[in-house]
C-alpha cells in the first residue's frame, strides 16, 4: 500500500502524493490500533518527491480457508449431475483491511475488515 497525503506538495498539480519515509521500519506493533507507527513518515518538503517507493509499505496478512465437497452422478451416456457443497472462510477469519492513516491527522487504525470473499 503507498502512504499518501491529499496535498500538492511537488507542486505538480497532482492532488495524491506519496510521503517520506524517515524511519527504516515503518510499522507499529501491528495491531488494529497502532498498525503503523505515525513517526516514520513525514510531508516532503515543498517543491520536492517523496522518498518512498510505490508499495513500500505491506498491509496486514490475511489468512482464509474455503472448502468444497461435490460428487458426480452419470445419469445418461451423455448427462451428469453434480452435487456440490461449498463453505467460506470456515474458520471464520478476521481479515484487516488497510488501515486508515494520514500524515497530519488520526486516526492511523484498522478501522474495518475486508469482504468474507
Amino acid at each position: 500500500m503507498n502512504i499518501t497525503t491529499s496535498q500538492d506538495r511537488a507542486l505538480n498539480g497532482l492532488p495524491t502524493q506519496r510521503v517520506n519515509q524517515v524511519l527504516a521500519d515503518p510499522y507499529g506493533d501491528k495491531t488494529v490500533k497502532h498498525f503503523l507507527n505515525p513517526a516514520a513518515f513525514a510531508l516532503p518538503a515543498l517543491g520536492t518527491f517523496d522518498n518512498a517507493g510505490a508499495n513500500s509499505v505491506r498491509g496486514p496478512s490475511t489468512w482464509q480457508f474455503d472448502a468444497a465437497v461435490s460428487r458426480s452422478f452419470q445419469l445418461r451416456e451423455t448427462q451428469r449431475m453434480e452435487f456440490r457443497a461449498e463453505a467460506f472462510n470456515v474458520t471464520n477469519s478476521f481479515r484487516m483491511a488497510d488501515p486508515a492513516f494520514s500524515v497530519k491527522s488520526p486516526p492511523r487504525r484498522i478501522r474495518e475488515s475486508c469482504n468474507s470473499r
